[in-house]
């Protein structure tokens, strides 16, 4: 949904993808690994972040640091949105 703020599009992703956010608010100091991000969980998130924003995460965004908690992901989501051109 294009009027649809991107944060709050992001934070629909969590909730869709994490098992520990069906009931709880996310808050941008929430570790992802708090929130059930385990390997397997990591590549779907990952895939549907991409479907939502239309944008391919490269490689050297798929580090530790940037799946560290809601913050730093969504500060990496953000920077590929604007330094990319979308796709689709």
């Amino acid at each position: 949904m294009a009027s649809e703020n991107p944060f709050d599009q992001f934070e629909k992703v969590l909730l869709a993808t994490l098992p520990g956010t069906s009931t709880q608010e996310i808050s941008p100091d929430d570790r992802l690994a708090d929130l059930g991000l385990n390997s397997l969980l990591l590549v779907q998130l990952v895939v549907q972040i991409e479907e939502e924003f239309g944008i391919n995460m490269p490689d050297e965004t798929l580090t530790e640091e940037t799946f560290h908690s809601v913050d730093t992901l969504w500060s990496t989501v953000s920077a590929v949105r604007q330094s990319r051109p979308q796709v689709g």
